[in-house]
C-alpha cells in the first residue's frame, strides 16, 4: 500500500469513528443502573440493615412481605422519608378490625434533582409513584399468609422510557416456638422488564430473646434484567445480605445492622433508635456506606397507633 493510500485509509477510519461515537455513546448509555427494591423499606428495618421479611407490622412488611403483619393486632398510620432516592412513604395498616387484615401504602421517589450517585438508587433522573394494597391472615395459630398488588408509575426525563403498569406480592411467617421467626416472599411475582418492578426472593429468620433482644438475618435473590431490558446491575452477582439487631430498653429501641448489597458493588453499616410515647413512634436510621458508589443515607418516620 502507497503512503497516500495509507494516509487516506486513516483519514477514512477516523471519520468513521467520529461519526458514529453518539450512537456508540447513546447504546452504552441506554443500560442505566436497574433501582434496589429494598431502597424502599422503612427507617425502623433499614436500621436493622433491611431484614424486613419477617418484621411485623407498618410500611415496611407491606413492601417485603405482607404474611408477616398476620401475628399484629394494631391500626397503625404511618409517614416516613428516606434518603435513598428521596422517598416520601404513607401507610395505613389495620389487622384490629377483622381476622383478615389489610394495609394500604403509597411511595413517590424524586431523583430529577441533587446528587443521583447512589447506584442502588438507579442512576437516572426521575420520578416515580407506587400504591399498592395488601390483604393478611392467621392460616394457622403458627402461620401468617399474606398477598397484594400494586400499580406503579415512572416519568423521566432520559433515554428511560416512562411507564406504568401492575405487579404482586406473595409472602408467608412461621412462628415457632420461643419466638422464632422464619419468614418467605416473593416480590413481584410477575415478568417486568420496564424496572418498575424488579423481581426479588427474600428468607429470613429473627429470634427475640426476653421480649428485648431481636436478631435477624436476611437473603435476597434479585433477578438480572433481561438483555433486551434498558436496565443492568453493577454485578454478576445476585444476591445480597443482611444482619440486625434491636434492643428494646423501656419506650426506646436500638438498632444496628449491615448489609451487603453486591448486584449493586455497595455495603452498609447501619444504626437507627426509636422512642414510643404513648400512641406514637419515631424512628431514624443512618445508613453508612463503606464500600462502593454514593453516599451516606438518613431516613426517618413516624408512627401513630390506635
Amino acid at each position: 500500500m502507497s503512503k497516500i493510500n495509507l494516509i487516506n485509509a486513516r483519514r477514512y477510519i477516523l471519520a468513521l469513528s467520529l461519526s458514529t461515537a453518539p450512537f456508540l455513546t447513546k447504546i452504552v448509555k441506554a443500560r442505566e443502573i436497574l433501582p434496589d427494591p429494598m431502597g424502599q423499606l422503612g427507617s425502623d428495618t433499614k436500621a436493622m440493615g433491611s431484614t424486613a421479611v419477617t418484621r411485623a407490622g407498618g410500611y415496611s412488611t407491606l413492601i417485603v412481605n405482607p404474611g408477616a403483619a398476620a401475628f399484629d393486632e394494631d391500626y397503625v398510620l404511618g409517614l416516613g422519608y428516606l434518603g435513598s432516592a428521596r422517598t416520601l412513604t404513607a401507610s395505613l395498616v389495620d389487622n384490629k378490625s377483622s381476622f383478615i387484615g389489610g394495609g394500604l401504602y403509597y411511595n413517590r421517589r424524586d431523583t430529577k434533582k441533587g446528587d443521583i450517585s447512589n447506584s442502588s438508587a438507579g442512576d437516572f433522573r426521575r420520578t416515580e409513584d407506587r400504591v399498592g394494597l395488601s390483604f393478611f391472615g392467621k392460616a394457622s395459630d403458627a402461620i401468617g399468609v399474606g398477598a397484594g398488588v400494586k400499580w406503579a408509575r415512572r416519568q423521566s426525563s432520559v433515554v428511560v422510557s416512562n411507564e406504568s403498569n401492575l405487579n404482586g406480592d406473595i409472602g408467608a411467617l412461621i412462628k415457632l416456638q420461643g419466638d422464632l421467626r422464619i419468614g418467605a416472599s416473593i416480590v413481584n411475582i410477575f415478568d417486568d422488564d420496564k424496572g418498575l418492578h424488579p423481581r426479588s426472593i427474600h428468607i429470613g429468620v429473627s429470634q427475640t430473646t426476653m421480649k428485648k433482644l431481636t436478631v435477624s438475618a436476611e437473603m435476597s435473590f434479585i433477578e438480572k434484567p433481561a438483555l433486551d431490558s434498558q436496565f443492568s446491575l453493577l454485578s454478576s452477582s445476585r444476591f445480597t445480605w443482611g444482619v440486625g439487631g434491636e434492643y428494646r430498653l423501656d419506650s426506646f429501641s436500638f438498632r444496628g445492622g449491615y448489609r451487603d448489597a453486591r448486584p449493586w458493588n455497595q455495603r452498609w453499616v447501619t444504626g437507627g433508635v426509636g422512642v414510643r410515647a404513648d400512641k406514637f413512634e419515631a424512628n431514624y436510621a443512618f445508613e453508612g456506606l463503606v464500600d462502593g458508589v454514593g453516599e451516606s443515607l438518613h431516613n426517618v418516620s413516624l408512627s401513630v397507633y390506635f
